[in-house]
């Protein structure tokens, strides 16, 4: 299948931020029900990013090989289900790999006790396809165990001979080599492959808009556009009847209303001449002498610094 055939919705998610059992999540029941919700939603791809062993930083970015898989992946739980593990339960006050390492053991010695022929044909079936990386990376694995977990160029100078009297060039540069083919090999695919395809009204626009000739005009068509939405329609007709009807005609008098029988501030539509309208009483506060006369006494003093101003 050609995953680049049509527009597709996708998400990024390391397996090892799903939700799961101590210490991170793994390949198990929450890895199938994460791929039943991207099902529902209609999202049809999930990068992982890589899947390889970590080194002590667990970052995905920098993997141990470029072929095996991170034993932090391995669901104890689907070993425990298959009857291979006794228990899949982890200690979070202990170390958390060397538990899942003593549990993988197990689970090994449970396969070979009551592992039935498909499963052990399965496996047969995997050494053989990978043994071209298999053993070495075990041997890798078990040195790099025995010296501490340091790099392959600080071991022993006898250990680094015995692997290096199998090559004519220095490991390093051979290392380096098979990277390089690694990143040229997805390069050329890259290339190679083909980008024209019939897509929808939007990837037709997209593909004008990035066009040197064509993507001018587009640029001005679509700056009229926003114009005409936000500026004319927006900031000019809209604005406008919000100013003259729905708060000139409505909001504000009512508002007015409300400010006049509460607050009772003289504001300006209040005053003729710079004296207060006998209209504008206070009936609440007929009952209270005391605060209808300092109403009065407030009342004056701003209608006689309005009558000093001149309004």
């Amino acid at each position: 299948m050609d995953v680049f055939a049509r527009r597709r919705a996708g998400i990024l998610l390391h397996p090892t931020s799903l939700p799961g059992p101590e210490g991170n999540g793994d390949l198990g029941a929450d890895a199938y029900r994460f791929v039943d919700f991207l099902c529902s939603c209609g999202v049809s791809l999930w990068q992982t990013l890589p899947l390889g062993p970590t080194h002590e930083d667990l970052s995905p970015y920098q993997c141990l090989s470029v072929h095996a898989g991170n034993f932090r992946l391995i669901s104890l739980q689907s070993l425990e289900e298959l009857g291979w593990l006794y228990e899949a339960k982890l200690d979070e006050a202990l170390d958390l790999d060397t538990q899942r390492k003593v549990h993988l053991l197990a689970a090994y010695e449970g396969f070979q006790r009551q592992a039935g022929e498909d499963d052990r044909g399965a496996l047969a079936h995997f050494v053989q396809e990978h043994s071209r990386w298999l053993d070495d990376f075990a041997l890798y694995e078990a040195l790099r165990a025995e010296h501490g977990g340091k790099a392959w160029y600080r071991w022993p100078q006898a250990i680094r001979d015995r692997a290096q009297s199998q090559f004519r060039e220095p490991l390093g540069t051979i290392i380096h080599r098979s990277r390089m083919q690694s990143i040229d090999s997805v390069v050329r695919q890259v290339e190679t492959r083909p980008t024209r395809r019939v897509g929808s009204l939007f990837d037709t626009l997209g593909g004008l808009s990035m066009h040197p000739l064509w993507g001018v005009p587009v640029l001005l068509v679509v700056l009229w556009g926003m114009y005409q939405f936000v500026g004319v329609l927006g900031a000019g007709t809209l604005v406008d009847w919000m100013e003259s009807k729905l708060f000139g005609e409505f909001l504000s008098p009512w508002a007015i209303r409300v400010a006049d029988a509460l607050l009772r501030f003289p504001h300006e539509h209040l005053l003729e001449g710079g004296v207060l309208l006998p209209e504008y009483t206070h009936p609440a506060l007929t009952g209270s002498p005391i605060a209808y006369q300092l109403v009065n006494a407030a009342e004056m003093a701003i209608a006689a610094s309005w009558k000093q101003s001149g309004r």
